[in-house]
C-alpha cells in the first residue's frame, strides 16, 4: 500500500485554495462536456466534494481513494467510490471515461508514468484529463530560494505532514503528458505566494497569465 498517497487524504477539503482549485478544475472539464451523459473518474476522491457539482448535472462519478472512511463518504454523495492503491491498475474498462482528474497525488507517487498510462487506458479517444501538481519554480519558491531556504512543499507542506516525492515545473509536467500519450491543451493555477494579498479578483487573472509563477499548476490535456 502507497503510505504517501494515504496522507494525501489528510486535506482540509474546505481550504480556499482547494476551492479555487476545484472550480477551475471543472470549468476545464465541463468546457469540454458541457452535456450530461458523461462519466468522470477523480482518482483520490476523498469525501466525493470535487464530483458534487457534475452529480448536479446528471453525471456518472467514480471515485478511487485509499481510505475506506472516505471512500464511504464519498458514496454517501452519490459517488461510485472504491478503495484503491494508486500503485495498481484502476479497477475499470478501457475506453471508459469522458474526463479524469488527479489532484495533487501525482507527485506523491513512485511511478508516475504508470499512473498516467492506466488514466490513458480509462480514458475514452479524445478523453480529458485535468491534474494538479505543486509548481518548484512558483514565484513564492524562487523568493524562497533567493533567501536561502527550502522551496515549498519540502519544508512543511500545508499540513507538515504531506510526502512530495517530487516537484514539477510546468514545461516538465507537459513533457511527461506528451511522454504518456497525452495532448497538452492549456494550463492554469492557483496560489501567488508573496502576491496572494492580491485583490481576489486579480488573481485568477494572474495565474492564468502566469501559470508558471503560481503555487499549484493545473493542466488540461487529451488523450492522444
Amino acid at each position: 500500500m502507497d503510505k504517501r498517497a494515504e496522507k494525501t487524504s489528510k486535506w482540509d477539503i474546505n481550504d480556499k485554495i482547494h476551492s479555487s482549485r476545484f472550480e477551475k478544475c471543472q470549468r476545464m472539464i465541463l468546457e469540454e462536456f458541457p452535456g450530461n451523459d458523461h462519466k468522470l473518474l477523480d482518482i483520490g476522491c476523498n469525501e466525493g466534494i470535487f464530483c458534487v457539482q457534475f452529480l448536479k448535472r446528471g453525471w456518472q462519478c467514480y471515485g478511487i481513494d485509499i481510505r475506506d472512511d472516505l471512500v464511504k463518504k464519498a458514496k454517501e454523495k452519490g459517488v461510485k467510490a472504491v478503495v484503491y492503491d494508486v500503485s495498481q491498475k484502476i479497477p475499470a474498462k478501457s475506453n471508459f471515461f469522458d474526463a479524469v482528474f488527479i489532484g495533487e497525488l501525482l507527485d506523491m507517487v513512485e511511478d508516475t508514468d504508470s499512473v498516467l498510462d492506466e488514466i490513458n487506458r480509462v480514458l475514452k479517444r479524445n478523453g480529458i484529463l485535468v491534474v494538479t501538481v505543486p509548481n518548484l519554480t512558483s514565484l513564492r519558491n524562487r523568493f524562497t530560494v533567493l533567501f536561502g531556504e527550502e522551496p515549498w512543499p519540502f519544508v512543511d507542506g500545508w499540513k507538515g505532514d504531506q510526502p512530495h516525492l517530487r516537484v514539477y515545473t510546468l514545461e516538465g509536467l507537459k513533457k511527461q503528458l506528451r511522454e504518456n500519450g497525452f495532448k497538452f491543451i492549456k494550463a492554469d493555477g492557483v496560489g501567488l505566494g508573496p502576491f496572494n494579498l492580491l485583490r481576489k479578483e486579480l488573481k485568477p487573472v494572474l495565474t492564468e497569465m502566469f501559470p508558471s509563477l503560481s503555487n499549484i499548476i493545473i493542466a488540461k490535456a487529451k488523450k492522444a
